[in-house]
């Protein structure tokens, strides 16, 4: 439960600012978790709730927001959508496949394949090797034994 110290460091940090511009009450706090955090909103606003009484933050709202790399990645995913999208258009293409080490970036990916199957694309991904120079580098064995085998 590590959401109770990461609340209170919150809860701290959220007085001490409040003290700094000599506020008499906390009304909102804006908090914002990372896509690879395990912090949920509603353990954090738990904790903050049994912090709060009899302090300046009693009655506080959090808002939780996205992360900046979150919306990122939805700008990623819809300028992929809108490149495959023209493609389809110009070259009746529809399949697609998401390589390179961008895609091991577990975020993107997924809202990329909700974007992409959403428009009806087929959407290939790798199953049994990374996207990364891991692939790569498996593809070139593989191509390079092959040249072997015929020279």
């Amino acid at each position: 439960m590590h959401e109770s110290g990461l609340t209170e460091d919150l809860f701290a940090h959220a007085l001490q600012h409040a003290r700094e511009a000599n506020a008499r009450r906390i009304a909102r706090i804006k908090v914002v978790i990372g896509a690879l955090s395990d912090a949920t909103a509603e353990s954090i606003q738990f904790y903050f709730d049994s912090l709060a009484p009899g302090t300046i933050a009693e009655g506080a709202t959090i808002e939780f927001g996205a992360s900046p790399g979150e919306a990122h990645c939805n700008g990623v995913a819809a300028m992929i959508r809108g490149v495959c999208l023209l493609l389809r258009e110009q070259r009746g293409m529809n399949e697609v496949a998401l390589s390179g080490g961008v895609f091991q970036n577990m975020t993107l990916l997924g809202k990329t394949l909700g974007l992409l199957r959403g428009a009806g694309f087929e959407v290939l991904t790798h199953r049994l090797v990374p996207p990364n120079d891991g692939g790569i580098a498996l593809g070139q064995a593989v191509i390079a034994a092959r040249l072997g085998e015929k020279v």
